[in-house]
């Protein structure tokens, strides 16, 4: 497993890093593969990633079991805490039966943060990141705030942000006050994403790409998926081949962009983190396999 450095933190993350999502919470394109594993298996997920030589867990609040799982794996010694990079996300809440709630107040903020700590059994987190993060959020300075006061007192190392919106990512990084950002980057969704990338290196702010496989459907799941998706697919097929899933191929693009750093990958099953780990090994795409992708239509 390759790493690479995560701007200016510094920290060296491997260049695959373990999405948490499904460890912890119902999830997938088919319905009979969403719901989540239970206990035993989600850390056996994250004691393989860690043999694999993935050290970046990326989880949240809004995770459900995630964060009780990884304290779990923890307290247990079945991975340690110096063996990995630890980052979680703030401002929102996730119930099963009403869905997400979002709140980027002050308050809130270290709330969840006290919340995450004392499920994932640590004293820090390495990184703390604002979930989904809008446009106002970027701007009030309440989060900001909220983060800074955690960084000051060892509860996190670094701070950054997850970003739905392209805006809001844009002033984050032009605002010099986040390490990490953590944006959508994909076969399917290249353009906005790559501006983004290109403007953090400029600034020397670390990213992390999630839905790399575009929630599965750059990978075997896409078979479960409306026809009308699996056709936007098709023009990736060919990265299919003799020693390589779709899957791995659509990873190895992301990492073929120099200003990505880790690409963060949810899987419950060992034979896909397996895989998915496979294309953490530097390698990255060929050139005429780059050429064919980015004379293709989005």
């Amino acid at each position: 497993m390759h790493t690479r450095r995560l701007g200016r933190t510094g920290l060296m993350v491997s260049e695959v890093g373990l999405g948490a999502l499904e460890i912890g919470r119902d999830w997938g394109i088919a319905a009979h593969d969403r719901r989540k594993p239970r206990a035993e298996q989600a850390i056996q997920v994250l004691e393989r990633a860690v043999e694999l030589g993935i050290n970046l867990i990326d989880s949240a609040r809004a995770y459900v079991l995630s964060e009780q799982r990884i304290g779990q794996a923890l307290a247990s010694g079945r991975i340690r805490r110096e063996q990995i990079i630890l980052a979680t996300k703030a401002g929102e809440q996730f119930d099963e039966k009403r869905g997400s709630v979002y709140d980027y107040s002050y308050r809130a903020i270290l709330h969840s943060l006290d919340e995450s700590l004392e499920l994932m059994n640590t004293p820090y987190v390495d990184l703390l990141q604002i979930h989904s993060a809008p446009l106002q959020a970027v701007r009030s300075g309440e989060v900001l705030r909220a983060m800074q006061e955690a960084r000051a007192a060892g509860r996190c190392r670094f701070v950054g942000a997850s970003f739905d919106d392209e805006q809001a990512c844009r002033e984050a990084i032009a605002s010099g006050d986040y390490d990490t950002i953590q944006i959508t980057y994909n076969l399917l969704e290249r353009e906005g994403a790559e501006r983004l990338i290109a403007a953090a290196a400029r600034a020397d702010v670390g990213v992390l790409v999630k839905q790399p496989l575009a929630l599965g459907l750059l990978s075997s799941k896409a078979v479960h998926a409306p026809v009308r998706e699996r056709e936007r697919v098709e023009p990736y097929l060919f990265l299919e081949r003799e020693g390589q899933t779709l899957a791995e191929g659509a990873l190895r693009f992301v990492l073929s962009n120099p200003g990505v750093h880790s690409v963060l990958c949810g899987s419950k099953r060992l034979e896909h983190l397996e895989s998915n780990a496979r294309a953490g090994d530097g390698k990255g795409l060929a050139a005429a396999e780059l050429e064919r992708i980015v004379a293709s239509e989005v």
